[in-house]
């Protein structure tokens, strides 16, 4: 305390001086005066604190601000609710509250161009990401995970327009760090290689979509074979092969995917629902509807219950079930078939 006193004494002391003796509030007004000062150079040093480079990750790698003000902690609230447009004003006015070049900024800047991903406003979010990036690029110290997050955000927006040139510079970027800065066999290089594949995928490039997808499936068992991860990179792997009509191949790997998740996860979960749902197409590919009903009578149960009738996915689910039950040729009315089985809809 002694030091910053005397610090300020000899920056500040003709203002000291004329303070006091021209009768400003006299010596209170001077001791208030010091008190300001020295208060507003403690404020200024804890700004300085928290733009340093060492910006903290969550557990799934996103960088978050090292002293999250007001604005930040409301963007939350709101992304937790699913207020995406209330989340992404929040964030922006927080992002205008750090400095220009802090990494606090970037990493605002990065929920706030995610939740312009998600209300589909791509500009937007293209803005928060490039603006992000280049502060981390102003930062040789910063942790480079927190700048691959951004890059797999951004190519992300890039994937949903589209543009699978761009989105797979992006995730190969991301790639690049985070293999480097994690290791080759790390949860977060899974999941690089599982956004590569998609956008293979994408482009109906199923070769390589399943090449990078059975490297995130050699990572994920490694750390955990029963992993919902590793169901994840099943239910992938099962995807790009239904996709090429490969219907027991697909079936396979749904099975996989659908073993870890209900002893995992349990049966009435969602990811669980969409395996049923998923198995159910397949079986509907090959037109054997007496397999593919109970799988979408399961599905459709846990989003009847779940979301309600009135959910459009549970709508999609229904008319799904009613056009294999329609092909099937069982004799009672679908009504009727269905009110057996527990749930009663409005015809």
């Amino acid at each position: 305390m002694w030091e910053t006193l005397k610090d300020f004494w000899l920056k500040h002391w003709p203002w000291i001086l004329a303070t006091f003796f021209l009768g400003s509030g006299g010596f209170v007004g001077l001791i208030r005066f010091i008190v300001e000062r020295v208060d507003k150079k403690k404020d200024k040093s804890k700004q300085v604190k928290s733009d340093a480079p060492s910006v903290q990750l969550d557990q799934d790698g996103w960088p978050i601000p090292s002293n999250p003000n007001l604005n930040y902690g409301r963007g939350m609230t709101h992304l937790e609710n699913t207020n995406y447009k209330k989340a992404a004003e929040c964030f922006e006015q927080s992002a205008k509250e750090y400095a220009q070049d802090s990494l606090d900024r970037a990493a605002v800047l990065n929920r706030a161009g995610y939740m312009y991903k998600l209300l589909a406003q791509f500009c937007q979010a293209i803005e928060c990401y490039l603006e992000a990036r280049n502060i981390y690029n102003q930062n040789s110290q910063a942790n480079q995970v927190g700048l691959a997050c951004i890059y797999n955000n951004m190519a992300h927006v890039y994937h949903s327009q589209r543009d699978y040139g761009q989105a797979m510079i992006w995730f190969e970027k991301a790639l690049t760090i985070v293999k480097k800065q994690l290791g080759a066999n790390h949860l977060n290089t899974a999941a690089c290689y599982n956004n590569i594949a998609a956008v293979n995928n994408s482009q109906a490039k199923y070769k390589e979509a399943l090449k990078y997808y059975f490297k995130a499936l050699a990572i994920d068992k490694k750390l955990d074979k029963a992993h919902p991860n590793t169901a994840t990179d099943y239910n992938n792997i099962a995807v790009t092969y239904l996709e090429q009509s490969k219907y027991e191949k697909a079936l396979t790997y749904h099975f996989r995917a659908l073993e870890i998740r209900e002893k995992k996860l349990d049966k009435n979960h969602l990811s669980t629902a969409v395996t049923y749902n998923n198995i159910a197409a397949v079986y509907h590919k090959q037109e054997k509807f007496d397999k593919s009903l109970p799988y979408f009578l399961r599905a459709y149960r846990f989003h009847f219950d779940k979301l309600g009738p009135e959910h459009p996915t549970t709508e999609t689910i229904l008319n799904n079930l009613r056009n294999d039950y329609d092909r099937s040729n069982l004799p009672e009315p679908f009504s009727d078939w269905l009110t057996a089985q527990g749930i009663i809809i409005d015809q």
